[in-house]
């Protein structure tokens, strides 16, 4: 299993993974990392595909730190606005949730017919091959949940706006 390495000047994932030297046991003699074909050269393909889906976690957890510490920031901002009245305070709310979605899911889509979004797709473009798929308990519905809108390809979908 391979370990989380985190930057140490900022505290904070970065995805690469360090040359071996880069540790306390060789006092941290170098300093680089290894790129994505000397890993694939010398992992095989199993390890190598884990070493990329752990890299991807890594940056998506460093997008979502991100994303985090600007939603608390807006959420700080927007304490001392209570003179305010309701409807603004939640029509801001609202733009400040939509941006941090925005920022969290940037490739989110949006039903082409009646525009209900944010809509996500976690793994598979093509929409057909597990539409209706039973897993675990639940059945999977790739449609739209508004209007029933079905495509088989993701990029049918328009971008979420």
């Amino acid at each position: 299993m391979m370990r989380s390495y985190f930057d140490r000047r900022s505290g904070r994932m970065d995805g690469m993974v360090p040359c071996v030297r880069n540790t306390p046991a060789f006092q941290s003699q170098c300093a680089s990392f290894y790129t994505d074909r000397s890993l694939a050269v010398a992992l095989t393909e199993g390890d190598y595909d884990r070493v990329m889906a752990w890299r991807k976690h890594a940056i998506e957890y460093r997008v979502w730190q991100d994303c985090s510490q600007w939603f608390l920031e807006m959420v700080r901002r927007m304490q001392p606005i209570q003179q305010h009245s309701n409807a603004w305070i939640t029509r801001l709310e609202e733009a400040v949730s939509a941006e941090f979605l925005r920022l969290r899911y940037p490739d989110a889509k949006m039903c082409p017919n009646c525009g209900c979004g944010p809509v996500f797709n976690e793994d598979c473009f093509d929409l057909q091959a597990h539409h209706n798929e039973i897993s675990g308990d639940s059945r999977i519905n790739n449609a739209c949940p508004a209007c029933k809108f079905f495509s088989e390809e993701w990029e049918d979908w328009s971008p979420w706006d």
